[in-house]
């Protein structure tokens, strides 16, 4: 096992020393390890092939770091996930179970805070592309007596080319529907709508 810390500080911007106790250090499974783990489960979501799956949970609070943690890379996940641009911070989601995020794209660890991987996932809410981004560290359960630091499992935090929550008009505590695993014309569909635009088809 190979334990993770940052070379230096962590970023954890204007956070009050009394909250830090939410942060704790994981261990990782080596790669022999991860090769002998059984598979991953994955929640069951409606649709097949080709078709959005759906997760549901509820509008959330976050601890706030996500706008200045992300600043830096919010180019590079526009870039990579395939979108005209993010807003500043997350969109935050408590699910009801846990899900293991099927990553599209990543930020590499150098590109984001020097030990953590960004993984990246497309979907859309309200019909809109946006991405599910979740440090790698996120996914990793501790055993009992480990640290561990982050939202876990059953959390998702979304970024997108619009401020979710005003957007929609969400309030904290509201049911939230996000689709993922489409395909490529659900996706371009998905920026369309983004963008405002017409296809060239005419359809939006």
């Amino acid at each position: 096992m190979t334990t993770v810390a940052p070379n230096g500080p962590l970023r954890l911007g204007a956070l009050p020393l009394e909250n830090w106790s939410m942060f704790r250090i994981v261990t990782v499974p080596s790669r022999a390890e991860r090769e002998r783990a059984p598979p991953r489960p994955q929640p069951e979501t409606e649709g097949m092939s080709g078709t959005p799956g759906k997760l549901i949970g509820r509008y959330a609070k976050g601890f706030g770091l996500a706008t200045d943690n992300l600043r830096h890379c919010e180019a590079l996940i526009a870039s990579r996930i395939a979108l005209p641009s993010v807003m500043p911070g997350t969109f935050n989601i408590a699910l009801d179970a846990s899900f293991f995020i099927k990553p599209d794209a990543a930020i590499s660890a150098i590109e984001y805070n020097g030990w953590e991987v960004v993984l990246l996932q497309r979907c859309t809410i309200g019909g809109r592309a946006a991405a599910i981004t979740r440090p790698h560290t996120h996914e990793i359960e501790p055993k009992p007596g480990e640290l561990y630091f982050g939202h876990g499992l059953a959390y998702v935090e979304l970024m997108a080319p619009f401020e979710v929550a005003h957007t929609f008009g969400f309030a904290h505590g509201d049911q939230v529907e996000i689709e993922l695993d489409g395909d490529e014309a659900w996706w371009t569909a998905a920026l369309d709508r983004n963008w405002g635009r017409r296809r060239a088809s005419g359809m939006r």
